[in-house]
């Protein structure tokens, strides 16, 4: 196997569960059979390391779940019709057929073997597309469509294999209780969920499901639950939520294993979730989740109801995993202030725990806020909840469908979504071209003196050469035939023609392109002089400083970010990047990519070649991941220049990224980021949540 592959393991065996008494039951083996189809249309699973699929054991789900459940599974087999029909009343939203039991141990079988060939580093990532579902699934009762909980065993399998840190995202839109339970006081595992909950008032309507159950014992902190308390939520607040809690969260837990239970009835279309995110937007997630644990990631298929939607969904999962290039959301709306109320809510509860919320000040109540309940702790009052006293002795299932009219507008919809996007993929990933006034290019075929790591990815590498220019990389990428590249420049001069600040005049001035972003990680007084003036033509010009004297001097434009502190280094830029880089470039939504560096000195550029490379995968995530990477001094053939050349051109090719070693991130970063996100709330609102927040004691339930 090639262990830089991705992994797909699927049985058609588990399209035989279905709900016998209720035709075209919600639950339904489209669920699996349509996303089949639709990967296969698009040759995403020949491309893929087809894994064959396995059966769960007994010894499997006794990690999870009682002797008496399994047993109770078992005996469904021997059950005719009516008693399948009895039996299923007995659990809240769930129903029994005779292959259920089959299916079941098939789905859990697929999970933990794709978990450990990603594990044993036999293939980088995968998908399983199974089904029945599992993270509702409790230790000693069925629930909610879940026999056996699929995520929460491999889980507990992994850790018994000797992984000691576990990231659990549970996206899907209904809170994966039983996962939650089964984590609740376990450090090495990091469970966080974002779901529909609507101050309990959203099935499984559980108090639990609140963002003050942060964990207990040595579990406080590790148990995140995002509550989302309005519906029609779009990709716009998803992606918040990663931006300000997952990712920065994440990157401190360092996890060896991300395991995704994958649900997505979030999605437009969805009669479940009745949320409005588009299919393509998990392609976003799954890409920045991939910066984590090696890129070691196995998606697990949970729940997903509007079939289109949930095959697209999938499809752009899987294309994620790939190293395809994520779909162009264009300029985004901020988040909701239901959504930005949530964020608050979960970091002034787990801001004790991680030290990458605590740009999040505390303070008094205002006299006027947005968001009132930030002052106040749940649960709000009058709501019912579900508990185990007051569960009714039978359930009745039923079946939830759209009108007619409701379909067909959907359908509608989502079809123009879909053939709004491009299908194939750039044939060429990576491409590099050379300044030619460097006399040291000219001949490439003996080995260079600080150069030679470099040199030995030219093959996998498009040299353009003859080329006095960078629109050499500009145009080929807007007619989608090159993916990204590389350009060497001798200098940052900005009258040469080859310099960033020419490609960039000359693209906006013909019209090609209307937005780009440009990320300058070494700037200086000429490059601000250079930027200023473009920033009122469609560019958004972020310099990062890490040399606040030599800022001070300068007239610096409406957006530099001050990085400076007495020690920086990849957790401070890392920060900066999730929490102020990544939320204003979804806002502007560019159509390019630019990122200018000098890599030959530490000082200037105070990052490890890791670091820098985890930088460059998540610009990758914007413009369709249309991103040139500007060498700004290829004079200086130094070891350091060549190992960080290479570090960035690996991410730029889709290698592996090696996990990163992040301390704490230091105070003055974080006062910062508050600074920054402060200044610029009005004018963009993707910061629209920096409030004070109340201080609360450590607490856990």
């Amino acid at each position: 196997m090639d262990s830089n592959s991705t992994g797909f393991i699927y049985n058609p065996e588990m399209t035989k569960h279905e709900c016998f008494w209720i035709p075209d039951f919600t639950e339904q083996p489209q669920r699996v059979i349509q996303p089949f189809k639709r990967c296969n249309e698009l040759n995403l699973i020949e491309r893929c390391q087809q894994l064959d699929s396995c059966v769960g054991t007994e010894e499997m789900a006794l990690l999870q779940h009682s002797k008496n459940l399994i047993d109770s599974l078992i005996k469904t087999e021997e059950m005719d019709n009516e008693e399948l029909k009895e039996f299923s009343t007995k659990y809240d939203s769930l129903y029994f057929h005779k292959d259920t039991n089959k299916c079941a141990w098939i789905a859990l079988g697929c999970t933990v073997k794709l978990v450990d060939k990603v594990i044993e580093n036999e293939i980088r990532n995968g998908f399983a597309l199974v089904r029945p579902p599992g993270h509702h699934a409790l230790y000693n009762e069925f629930c909610g469509y879940c026999y056996l909980n699929n995520v929460g065993i491999a889980a507990a399998h992994a850790l018994s294999k000797g992984v000691e840190r576990i990231l659990i995202v549970d996206w899907d839109v209904h809170h994966g209780q039983a996962t939650q339970y089964s984590y609740y006081d376990d450090p090495h595992v990091l469970y966080f969920s974002i779901h529909r909950y609507q101050n309990g008032q959203f099935w499984p309507c559980l108090r639990q499901s609140d963002y003050d159950f942060v964990g207990k014992g040595p579990g406080l902190g590790f148990n995140i639950n995002v509550p989302l308390n309005k519906i029609g939520l779009t990709e716009s607040d998803y992606l918040a939520i990663f931006h300000h809690i997952l990712m920065p969260v994440a990157s401190e837990f360092n996890p060896q294993l991300v395991l995704i239970s994958a649900g997505f009835d979030s999605a437009f279309g969805d009669i479940k979730g009745q949320m409005s995110v588009s299919p393509m937007a998990y392609a976003h997630f799954t890409h920045m989740l991939s910066t984590l644990a090696n890129g070691k990631i196995c998606t697990i298929l949970e729940g997903g109801y509007c079939l289109k939607s949930l095959a697209e969904g999938v499809a752009y999962s899987i294309k994620s995993l790939l190293g395809d290039p994520c779909p162009d959301l264009g300029p985004l709306a901020p988040p909701s202030d239901s959504v930005a109320e949530s964020i608050l809510n979960v970091i002034k509860v787990h801001r004790n725990y991680w030290s990458r919320l605590r740009h999040q000040s505390y303070g008094q109540h205002p006299d006027e806020c947005a968001y009132p309940d930030l002052w106040t702790m749940p649960p709000k009052e009058g709501i019912i909840f579900c508990t185990e006293e007051n569960q009714p002795d039978v359930h009745i299932l039923t079946n939830e469908t759209l009108p007619l009219e409701e379909v067909e507008m959907c359908d509608k919809q989502l079809n123009e979504m879909i053939q709004s996007q491009p299908t194939d993929v750039p044939t060429i990933r990576t491409a590099v071209c050379f300044d030619p006034s460097m006399e040291t290019f000219k001949d490439l075929s003996h080995e260079l003196q600080g150069f030679s790591r470099f040199q030995k990815l030219l093959p996998r590498l498009h040299v353009i050469e003859n080329t006095d220019n960078a629109s050499e990389l500009v145009h080929p990428m807007i007619e989608r035939k090159i993916q990204n590249g590389v350009f060497v420049s001798l200098q940052k001069n900005a009258a040469s023609p080859k310099s960033s600040y020419t490609i960039l005049q000359h693209h906006l001035q013909h019209q090609h392109l209307q937005r780009i972003l440009y990320v300058d990680l070494c700037p200086d007084q000429d490059s601000v002089k250079n930027c200023i003036f473009l920033m009122e033509k469609g560019v958004l010009y972020l310099p990062v400083w890490v040399n606040t004297s030599e800022m001070s001097e300068m007239s610096t434009p409406e957006f530099s970010i001050n990085v400076t502190c007495d020690e920086i280094g990849d957790g401070e830029y890392m920060a900066v990047f999730h929490q102020i880089i990544l939320p204003l470039a979804y806002q502007f939504g560019p159509q390019l990519v630019v990122l200018s560096a000098k890599l030959s000195s530490q000082k200037l550029l105070p990052l490890t070649s890791t670091g820098l490379s985890h930088l460059v995968h998540l610009l990758k995530v914007l413009a369709a991941g249309k991103l040139i990477l500007f060498v700004e001094d290829g004079q200086c053939l130094t070891k350091e220049w060549d190992q960080n050349l290479e570090a960035c051109t690996l991410a730029l090719l889709g290698d592996k990224l090696k996990p990163l070693k992040l301390h704490e991130v230091n105070s003055r970063t974080l006062s910062s980021i508050s600074s920054f996100q402060n200044q610029f709330k009005e004018s963009w609102p993707c910061f629209k949540f920096q409030v004070p927040i109340p201080k609360i004691e450590k607490t856990g339930n």
